[in-house]
């Protein structure tokens, strides 16, 4: 009993002389020497931070993240060329005034802690450029940009924000992430920050864009989706850098943009929405569009102006009429699943250079022959539907690689499929393949083909 009394106060004697703090939740770091980073997630045996002093410049990464900290040991200061700490997943409230030693530091991760404010301390630190700061308790910003002299990115995502206000100008700030927020409309000192490229303002409760979003010049990235806009604001298109906007999971009805010029826009994302008509007139430069999931009865989309269109996602619109598809020469991937197709769309088969093709989960019953246009074909889902059988032509595609017909009524395969020379994938599972016949396949395909039934 002796032995033991005494060796617990000598381990807490200890203790208390490594880190001068009582703290129960500092935590050792242990280190090897000539390495770059320290991590508390290994075993807490190794850990001391002592050791770890003898090294310091050593570092430039440090991972604290999950450790029940609830504040960070200010010798934190010795590790002179750290560019990175990770500090997520704690109980922490506030930061050292040492960290402002850290004169290379470059990105700091807060996340998922008890901060109720920005730290001040972070306006100190002269190089910071990134600051991940969600999943807190912050209810108002103050962001004088002023003082953060190099700073570029924020995200302050998925805290409760009640009041924003940002001042000054770095001529630095780039993106700004203020993902499920809780805000109701667009903070309007956002508009002051004339330097933005990216906003991101997903999972809001925002119903419309205000015009004064013309002042952000320099936006090339918006992402707007789940908010409730049901009214196209359609001045932020005029935007002279915007390429990619998200609008996806509103409440859009009707989709015509009408303007003097035309937008830059290459990137245009309004799955699930309600929208019943579309038209691409202002969206020449358009190269991927997501109209999947509609919630409108109909949906006509019109893409008679989007002839440098590479990627379309139509998935989820049963009834669906196209315009302008013939002029599409450049589609190199199409999503169409879950849409209740009957049959093979004809016009997909005039598409030479698609590489990706997704009709799974339809009731499409054959495959047609002219599917041997399609020879730069290398992805191709099927799964889901009533084919029987697939066409000799499908042999041709020797660009084919993954292959997925899972859950048809397959029971034999085209002769001339074993000279598919670039075939690694077929997965066709939950067929009605008799055993001798799955066999066969596996016999006569290359060792190279992965057969999945």
């Amino acid at each position: 009993m002796k032995n033991v009394v005494v060796a617990s106060v000598c381990f807490i004697i200890t203790t208390f002389s490594i880190f001068g703090q009582t703290n129960s939740n500092i935590k050792q770091i242990g280190t090897k020497d000539r390495i770059q980073n320290i991590n508390l997630k290994t075993n807490p045996n190794e850990f001391n931070f002592d050791q770890a002093l003898k090294s310091a410049s050593s570092y430039k990464n440090l991972n604290l993240s999950n450790n029940n900290l609830e504040y960070i040991d200010r010798r934190i200061s010795e590790f002179q060329n750290l560019e990175y700490i990770d500090c997520s997943d704690n109980q922490l409230t506030g930061l050292p005034d040492e960290l402002t030693n850290l004169k290379k530091l470059k990105k700091i991760k807060l996340s998922n802690n008890k901060f109720t404010h920005l730290p001040e301390v972070l306006q100190k630190i002269s190089n910071l450029e990134i600051i991940y700061i969600s999943s807190c308790e912050i209810t108002n910003l103050e962001l004088n940009l002023a003082k953060f002299q190099n700073l570029k990115v924020l995200d302050i995502s998925k805290n409760p924000i009640k009041q924003i206000n940002c001042f000054n100008n770095n001529g630095k700030f780039e993106e700004f992430q203020l993902n499920e927020c809780r805000l109701n409309n667009f903070p309007s000192s956002l508009f002051k920050i004339y330097s933005l490229k990216v906003l991101g303002l997903s999972g809001n409760e925002i119903t419309n864009i205000p015009n004064e979003i013309m002042q952000l010049q320099n936006l090339g990235k918006l992402d707007l989706s789940k908010n409730k806009i049901s009214t196209l604001n359609v001045a932020v298109f005029e935007l002279p850098k915007l390429e990619s906007i998200d609008l996806s999971h509103n409440q859009l009805q009707n989709f015509v943009v009408h303007g003097a010029n035309p937008s830059n826009i290459k990137m245009l994302m309004l799955g699930k929405n309600n929208i019943n008509n579309f038209s691409s007139n202002n969206f020449e430069k358009l190269e991927y569009l997501d109209i999947s999931f509609q919630k409108a009865q109909k949906l006509f989309l019109n893409l008679d102006k989007s002839t440098n269109l590479e990627v379309l996602d139509l998935s989820g619109n049963p009834n669906l009429q196209i315009e302008g598809v013939e002029k599409l020469l450049n589609i190199n991937e199409i999503d169409y699943l879950n849409a209740d197709l009957t049959e093979f769309p004809p016009f997909i088969c005039n598409f030479k250079q698609l590489k990706k093709l997704n009709l799974a989960y339809n009731q499409i019953s054959t495959i047609p022959n002219s599917i041997a246009n399609l020879t730069e074909l290398e992805h191709l889902m099927l799964s889901g539907n009533q084919i029987s059988s697939l066409p000799e032509s499908f042999c041709s595609l020797q660009k084919l690689k993954w292959v997925w017909l899972d859950q048809n009524r397959l029971s034999s395969l085209p002769v001339n499929l074993t000279k598919m020379s670039g075939l690694k994938l077929l997965s066709i599972r939950k067929n009605q393949f008799p055993d001798i016949q799955k066999e066969k396949i596996v016999s006569q395909l290359p060792k190279t083909v992965r057969v999945s039934f």
